[in-house]
Formats: structure tokens, C-alpha cells, sequence
């Protein structure tokens, strides 16, 4: 009998933030910053991508069922027939349940909140004398501002840009707020707090300063007013079978004050709902019947006008 030998090429996992000079083919780089794997072709690293839709559904399920148990004496582990889930890892969800155009409540960071969106600003970019330029100014407010979100990022490598944001209140006293950020070629999200998130805010004006050698750009410029209002979460019509008689809604949430969440189900594409079903509560349908489910998720501020967020929901259905 012939033994035949084999050599294994040896391979190389290089752990750092930047892409490794040495680009032999299968060769494997992890991302530091990204948290991400790559393998080389040989002349680039590529992302080595993974679906792990089935095994995330499955892990949220499993949290989820958990969570029926210690919420909810009305329900036990599993007794629903069939259930529909999603998480808020961005603006249409893990599964993309999320109808993002009817949806009013803003995305944040992985959550959907009640916040007031008083004003935006779309990309604009400067390219100039390395001096301050005023880009937008944003009048009659009269209303507190809890923060402002931009994004913000820079031509050339190891530049630097200031993003100046002058808050002129009520009583035309003013506060300004200077951000600089270095070496962000890429757009970067970054956050302004005026000084008093009580204070009424008469206007808002938007600076930028060039960087040394090349243009700066700023845009999603999102005025966040300091109370709140009701939004909704609304999903993307579900297939379903027909023959529900209770649902159980259920979500990772926050509430402050008189904030609230309640959901509103329908089983005939939008045409009748059962409105204002408590969560993690057992709940009766009394709106038509049918094949085609939306949700909307209720995000109410209540009469003092407080906050309530959302990271993700679950409903289970039963027949």
C-alpha cells in the first residue's frame, strides 16, 4: 500500500486594526475595530460573511421565552402556537420587519424612540481658507433642545475639523459648543448637548471649519427637542394563518414619567386593528380576521410628555 503525504500549508491569524502588509492568499486578518474576519484573495483581505439569521432568531426566541415566563403569569414556556420577532440593530430591524416608511419613532443607536425631531440638515461640505463657515441656521425653535446629532468627516488623512454649534436661548444669552475630529475619512456620528437641556432654545446655528488641505462635510443634522411626543413602531405585513384569537406582545423597553407602550394588531393588512393591547398580556382579538399582520408599537408620552423606547418586540400568536 502506497501512503501518499500531504503538507498542510501553515496559515497565519493576524490580530490588529490595521490590514496586514502580507496579503498571501488564505491567509486570515482580525479586525480589531470592525470586530470582523477577513481572508485573503491572494491581493486584498475580503469579509468572510456568515447569515446568521436562523441562529439570531433562534437566540431571541430563546431570550424572549424567558422573558414571557418572568413577565407574565397569564402565559408559559411555549404555549403559543407561532410567534414573530424582531431587534432594533438598525432602522428596519434584524429580519427587516420594520416598515420604515410608516414608522415615526426615531432610530437611535439600537433602539426606536419618542423624541421630537424639530429640525435636519442634508450633506453640505466647505472647501476654503481653513476659517469657519456658518452652513445652516435653524430659527424659531422656542423649545428645549436635549441634543444635536451630526455626521462629520474630512478629506485627507490626519486633517482635523471643528464643528462649532452656537445655541442662542430665550433670553439671547448663548453657549457654544466646539467638536474637532481628526482623521475621519469616513462619516462618523458624533453628539452636541447645549449646556441647558431646559432652557428654551430660540436658534441654532451650524459651523464648520475647513480642514488644512481639503474639504469637510457634515450632514444628518437632527435638532432633538427636549420633551417628547407619541411615534409609532409599525412592522411590514407578516404572512400568517388565518384563526388567531389571542396575541401576547412583548419588548425590551424603557418609560419614563408618564410615558407608555401599547401595540395595535391587525389581521387583514391594516383594515382593522385591535387597538391599545397592553404588553406582556394575554389579549383577545376582537378586529377582523385574516392572513396579513401589521403591529404598530406604540410609543406614548403620556400627558406630562415623557419618554419611552423600544429595542425590539415579539408576538406571539394563538389559535
Amino acid at each position: 500500500m502506497t501512503v501518499e503525504t500531504t503538507t498542510i500549508n501553515p496559515r497565519v491569524i493576524f490580530i490588529s486594526a490595521l490590514q496586514p502588509q502580507d496579503v498571501t492568499e488564505g491567509k486570515l486578518w482580525y479586525n480589531t475595530t470592525t470586530k470582523s474576519l477577513y481572508v485573503s484573495n491572494g491581493s486584498k483581505y475580503v469579509s468572510m460573511e456568515t447569515d446568521l439569521t436562523t441562529e439570531d432568531k433562534a437566540i431571541q426566541e430563546n431570550a424572549l421565552n424567558i422573558l414571557v415566563n418572568s413577565a407574565s403569569a397569564t402565559s408559559t414556556l411555549n404555549d403559543w402556537d407561532n410567534m414573530i420577532l424582531d431587534r432594533f440593530i438598525d432602522a428596519d430591524g434584524q429580519l427587516n420587519t420594520i416598515d420604515t416608511t410608516n414608522t415615526t419613532a426615531i432610530f437611535d443607536n439600537n433602539l426606536y424612540k419618542n423624541t421630537l425631531v424639530l429640525k435636519n440638515l442634508s450633506e453640505q461640505s466647505i472647501n476654503g481658507t481653513h476659517s469657519y463657515v456658518l452652513l445652516k441656521t435653524f430659527s424659531n425653535i422656542n423649545s428645549p433642545i436635549s441634543s444635536v446629532k451630526y455626521s462629520h468627516k474630512v478629506y485627507y488623512n490626519n486633517e482635523d475639523s471643528t464643528v462649532r454649534i452656537i445655541y442662542t436661548y430665550k433670553d439671547l444669552t448663548t453657549y457654544t459648543s466646539n467638536q474637532t475630529h481628526r482623521n475621519i475619512q469616513s462619516y462618523a456620528t458624533f453628539t452636541s448637548i447645549p449646556d441647558d437641556i431646559n432652557k428654551e432654545v430660540k436658534k441654532i446655528q451650524i459651523y464648520l471649519e475647513e480642514s488644512e488641505n481639503g474639504p469637510a462635510y457634515i450632514k444628518d443634522v437632527y435638532v432633538y427637542g427636549g420633551s417628547y411626543v407619541d411615534k409609532i413602531i409599525q412592522t411590514n405585513p407578516q404572512t400568517i394563518d388565518n384563526g388567531v384569537k389571542f396575541v401576547q406582545v412583548y419588548s425590551n423597553y424603557t418609560t419614563e414619567g408618564t410615558g407608555n407602550i401599547t401595540a395595535d394588531i391587525s389581521l387583514d393588512n391594516g383594515l382593522t386593528y385591535t387597538q391599545n393591547i397592553p404588553l406582556n398580556e394575554k389579549t383577545a382579538i376582537t378586529s377582523t380576521d385574516g392572513t396579513s399582520l401589521i403591529m404598530k408599537l406604540n410609543l406614548n408620552s403620556g400627558i406630562n410628555k415623557n419618554k419611552a423606547t423600544a429595542k425590539n418586540y415579539a408576538i406571539m400568536l394563538y389559535y
